[in-house]
């Protein structure tokens, strides 16, 4: 507990009281939802191609549910991740009972740090406006899962809940 509290007051200038700090272990793979709202987790990506065409599936879970969506194209190396990224936002819309809120900028593959990552922007479009979201996954092997969790990254950071059918209101913003 005193590391923590030595931590946040060097790095954050804030004295706590280290009586009401407590420490929580998770399982992996379990987010704690976030207030007033829930956190878009992955569950399982499909990539088929077949003469030149492909599909992509994608599959997560918000809360207690589960959510599919696919998107078909043509089969080249930067279509593939840009179909695995619109198959996860329309499965978070699909989710979230809207359409056409959600798209994506951009998918690219790069190194961090030395690590291979997976960049995504996706658009969100509300109350005539328009946010870029930036998210980021470590590619482990797979590309496509990285790009899932990527996509999910950029969403869960703005995360909002749908409060009738035309407006979105923001839940909690995740800094």
């Amino acid at each position: 507990m005193r590391d923590i509290e030595s931590a946040v007051l060097v790095q954050k200038d804030l004295q706590l009281d280290h009586k009401k700090i407590s420490i929580a272990q998770l399982q992996s793979g379990i987010a704690l939802p976030v207030e007033g709202g829930i956190r878009f987790l992955f569950k399982s990506v499909t990539y088929k191609s077949e003469s030149g065409k492909a599909e992509a599936i994608v599959t997560i879970n918000a809360g207690d549910e589960s959510y599919a969506a696919n998107c078909s194209g043509p089969n080249t190396r930067h279509n593939r991740l840009r179909m695995i990224a619109t198959a996860t936002i329309e499965a978070v819309e699909k989710s979230l009972g809207v359409k056409h809120i959600l798209s994506i900028g951009d998918t690219q593959k790069m190194l961090l740090c030395g690590q291979n990552a997976v960049v995504v922007g996706v658009c969100l479009r509300s109350e005539n406006q328009e946010e870029v979201l930036l998210g980021t996954a470590i590619n482990k092997g797979d590309d496509l899962e990285a790009t899932v969790r990527a996509s999910l990254d950029a969403i869960n950071r703005k995360l909002t809940v749908l409060t009738d059918n035309e407006d979105l209101k923001p839940a909690a913003t995740m800094l």
